[in-house]
């Protein structure tokens, strides 16, 4: 994604006018006017500020890294063959992730997941993926929360979770879940009838939480795409209770 089209989509975002932009930028101490903003929109102009101008931009758009647009302009301006380069190390990257491991994706599905993230500015993926390596050691309290039991109905899941076997759920703000995370949950349009509640291991494949792919272990069962709108996540599988009796 050019550094152009990220500016626009992170004033867009933002629903800020140009001339916010600017006042937000010069309490950053980057005095902007909304006349230059202008010109950076306009990708014919092919003009990238200053390392200390995108930055500024990023922080006054209310974007979730701030050196989103840094980035993005340093692969703006590396050579076609470093693009080229870096764009093949990525797929390969997903190609290998997601057919290995946990999530042993068809080839079908792992292409549009590609094509998906194609469509993501490469300076979200570094970051994200940077920030990914990092540890954080300061724990946060911990709130309790009392488990509720459920039942497998079916063979999906196995043979991580066997059909009829309980389970409690953690019920976890969206952006807690993490990627592998086995949840539970059911469409938005059964939610007022007969409904059957769905256990999947997880990939978001965005930042917003907006796309999910939901796959079984099981390999009788297929993955399958949702918008997070359209369905309930009831919570992650915490722990499986067998019945002996």
């Amino acid at each position: 994604m050019p550094y152009t089209k990220l500016l626009n989509d992170l004033i867009e975002k933002s629903g800020l006018s140009i001339k916010e932009i600017a006042e937000r930028c010069s309490e950053n101490k980057q005095d902007v006017t909304a006349a230059y903003i202008s010109q950076l929109r306009n990708a014919e102009n092919k003009r990238i500020p200053s390392d200390e101008m995108s930055r500024a931009l990023a922080i006054a758009c209310n974007a979730k890294y701030e050196n989103v647009l840094v980035i993005e302009s340093y692969f703006d301006k590396a050579p076609i063959e470093m693009q080229s380069i870096i764009n093949g190390l990525i797929s390969k990257s997903f190609n290998y992730d997601l057919s290995h491991g946990d999530f042993r994706l068809s080839q079908d599905s792992i292409d549009k997941i590609i094509e998906d993230y194609k469509k993501k500015p490469i300076s979200e993926f570094i970051i994200s993926s940077s920030e990914s390596l990092k540890t954080n050691d300061n724990k946060t309290d911990e709130i309790f929360i009392i488990p509720t039991t459920y039942t497998i109905i079916n063979d999906s899941m196995f043979p991580i979770l066997s059909q009829n076997c309980k389970v409690t759920l953690d019920q976890l703000d969206l952006y807690e879940y993490n990627n592998g995370d086995i949840l539970a949950f059911m469409s938005i349009y059964e939610v007022e009838t007969d409904y059957e509640i769905v256990y999947r291991k997880c990939l978001f494949l965005n930042d917003e939480r907006s796309k999910v792919i939901m796959y079984p272990a099981n390999s009788n069962y297929s993955p399958d795409f949702y918008d997070t709108d359209e369905i309930t996540i009831l919570g992650r599988v915490k722990q499986c209770i067998i019945d002996f009796d």
